[in-house]
């Protein structure tokens, strides 16, 4: 997002999807078949066995990677074996192929020849031999000009070959001279083809044709890597019978790739996230969360199920996460890589219905929500929800999606911690989709620049947004992500927030519900800091004090009265003993201290400046400090004072409903309505909030 910086350390090193090249990268305990594979096309006697083996699996399974490591192992167990290593998806056409494979043939005889000077002679000579075979077998194919490597080293076996090209030999003649040859050469030449799934049906068809042309060579063994159903769909031309016919003609013995159990393929993916994602952008501890754990167990239960499959999401991990960073949950952006990999479908389904997953409304200005079709669907339960995204439930792919979204759980399901960037948030997956931030959204680099300035610019940003009307947005935002950011200064930030709802909202009278919404927000973020991110209640009490002599009553009271209930004071039923986190004792002397504070306002006349919410004068009326003076005195005021008629109304109603009964607790109700009607009538911007008012005094049955 703007203005994060990576360290050096942390720059994203992307592991493309490549095979692995030597068998320090083998993460499968792949070292034993590749030994016993070796000595398949090898005899203990240092010569090619002459076998033609198949090695099958689907793509991405690890083939190529095999075939390196099958290279490494026979070149360590004899040095001067000649392997060739032949790949027909980089060339095109019948003619080409076959060219391509001599070409390579050629070359790694010619060059393995130049560097062993005991068997230089005999195996330039059989690459001459082999040049001429090559010429009359595809005799369209310009093989000399396109052998790589070859060079001056090959300038006599080029020479030879020009001269044997130019006598009228059949191929069987050639064929038989050229078995002669491999009869006396003492060394293993063993021909590596991978990749033959991938070409065209005719391409496919070729290289059998060749490996059937060359395979009863002595001397030569032949290792081809393939998915099986691809091959025999091209070699039978879509019959299959045919195909597995044709293919035993040519494959003496087919051997799938090894089965990897589920420890092996959570290893290699793990390996393959730590090194696709340098320690700059993983999380400390990842390993320890629960998460993780559960992750790892639904990904390998047939999501990923080849090595290609982990590379390519920790690839895609690897691209993505800077374009994201603190803006998602690291492990939720890692699931979403695992949809993006193995279910795009039901990507593309989030998409174009996001509220199928997420648990909160459309928080984006932009955003035109239809209330009764987001109620009708916030009543779906998890099953429609994953058959309307095109999933069948208890698969591996829907404990993905209700891990990810906790819309999509059962009621069953083990609970996890809340994350504050979890994709099951409506903010967080649109970033996700979008690869940045909603219009208007507040990113965690702003959060950690707020906290890391002084006190006067942080009041300068706070009353910035609060002019932008973006205060609302920047403050849920730093609720959430105020437990996982190092506060540097708590205590500072905590009574700085505290001082919203007078110092910024309350500083136009009409913002006076507002006002009260932000002292409830403040209860939240207060309790938050003591309950889970390790503030000291005694630093949390000290913030009340702080705040209740710099005379910020509203927020004060609305935290006092909310532990009062939580504790069950003041006369109120106890409610949930965990949110109570000061003491009954501390509550009751702030409360008491507060409570003192509003009756000397009220006895110098200035209470209705001070005080911007009811919660003081509840809080003053459960300690029975409410006296019938206090009464008489704010009716009389509202009696004789049109400005203070409109305070108190905002006062008692601009941050709710509060009916007759509780009002006629703090002044007579009826002259309020009264009054109320003579203003309405006299003054017609000031009816609709008149009569709202006067409407709640009259039915609302509770404050």
């Amino acid at each position: 997002m703007d203005g994060v910086v990576f360290p050096p350390e942390a720059a994203v090193n992307h592991r493309p999807d490549r095979p692995i090249k030597s068998p320090a990268d083998d993460r499968l305990g792949r070292d034993g078949f590749v030994a016993r594979l070796a000595r398949a096309l090898v005899t203990s006697d240092g010569r090619a066995s002459g076998v033609v083996v198949g090695l099958t699996g689907p793509w991405g399974s690890g083939k190529s990677s095999l075939l390196n490591l099958l290279q490494a192992e026979i070149e360590r167990q004899h040095p001067a074996a000649v392997v060739v290593r032949f790949d027909p998806w980089l060339v095109s056409g019948r003619d080409d192929v076959i060219t391509q494979f001599f070409a390579e043939l050629l070359a790694t005889i010619t060059m393995v020849g130049t560097a062993n000077g005991r068997h230089g002679d005999m195996l330039r000579d059989l690459g001459a031999k082999l040049a001429g075979y090559a010429k009359d077998l595809a005799p369209a194919a310009g093989l000399f000009s396109v052998v790589p490597g070859v060079g001056m080293a090959a300038a006599g076996a080029v020479r030879v070959a020009e001269t044997l090209l130019t006598r009228d030999r059949s191929l069987a003649a050639q064929h038989r001279e050229l078995a002669d040859m491999l009869t006396g050469v003492d060394v293993p030449i063993v021909v590596l083809i991978d990749e033959l799934d991938r070409v065209e049906d005719a391409e496919v068809r070729a290289v059998a044709q060749l490996v059937r042309a060359v395979a009863d060579f002595p001397g030569i063994s032949y290792l081809l890597a393939y998915d099986r159903s691809r091959v025999i769909e091209a070699l039978g031309d879509k019959n299959s019978e045919r195909g597995a016919a044709y293919l035993e003609k040519i494959v003496q013995l087919e051997i799938p790739l090894p089965v990897a159990v589920r420890s092996e393929t959570q290893g290699l993916f793990t390996t393959e996230f730590e090194a696709a994602v340098p320690s700059g952008v993983r999380p400390d501890g990842w390993r320890s969360d629960p998460r993780w754990t559960r992750l790892l167990a639904i990904a390998t239960d047939g999501l990923l199920t080849t090595p290609r499959d982990s590379r390519r999401v920790c690839g895609m991990y690897a691209v993505l996460a800077p374009m994201v960073v603190g803006e998602v949950d690291w492990l939720d952006l890692l699931g979403y890589c695992i949809l993006l990999a193995k279910a795009p479908a039901v990507v593309e389904a989030i998409r174009r219905k996001p509220r199928l997953v997420v648990r909160d409304a459309p928080v984006d200005r932009e955003a035109d929500i239809d209330w009764v079709a987001f109620s009708e669907q916030e009543r779906a339960g998890p099953d429609r929800r994953l058959a309307d995204l095109g999933v069948e439930a208890e698969t591996p792919l829907a404990h993905l999606l209700a891990l990810l979204f906790p819309r999509l759980r059962t009621t069953g399901a083990a609970p996890l911690p809340d994350i504050a960037d979890s994709l099951g948030r409506h903010r967080t997956l649109m970033t996700v989709l979008r690869l940045g931030l909603l219009p208007g959204a507040v990113s965690r680099h702003e959060i950690t620049r707020f906290l890391a300035g002084d006190e006067g610019s942080m009041l300068i940003q706070l009353q910035a947004r609060s002019a932008e009307q973006t205060l609302g947005p920047f403050l849920d935002r730093l609720q959430d992500v105020y437990r996982e950011i190092a506060d540097p200064a708590p205590e500072r930030t905590l009574r700085i927030l505290g001082r919203i709802s007078r110092d910024i909202d309350a500083a136009t009278p009409e913002h006076s519900g507002e006002c009260h919404a932000r002292c409830l927000w403040f209860i939240e973020l207060l309790h938050q800091a003591v309950k889970r991110c390790g503030v000291p209640i005694e630093l949390g009490a000290r913030v009340l004090t702080t705040l209740l002599a710099d005379g910020h009553l509203d927020a004060v009271a609305t935290v006092l009265r909310h532990q009062g209930s939580a504790l069950g004071l003041f006369g109120d039923k106890q409610q949930d003993i965990n949110d109570a986190w000061l003491s009954p004792e501390t509550v009751k002397h702030l409360a008491g201290e507060l409570a003192k504070v509003v009756l000397a306002h009220w006895k110098a006349g200035t209470l209705l400046s001070a005080v911007y919410t009811p919660e003081p004068l509840f809080l003053t009326h459960n300690l029975d400090q409410w006296s019938e003076d206090c009464r008489a005195g704010l009716t009389e005021r509202v009696r004789v004072d049109d400005g203070a008629l409109r305070t108190v109304t905002l006062l008692l109603f601009g941050y709710g409903m509060m009916g007759f009964a509780h009002v006629n607790t703090f002044l007579d109700a009826a002259l309020l309505q009264e009054r109320l009607a003579a203003v309405a009538d006299a003054d017609p911007a000031w009816a609709g909030r008149a009569g709202n008012a006067r409407w709640s005094a009259l039915n609302c049955r509770r404050f």
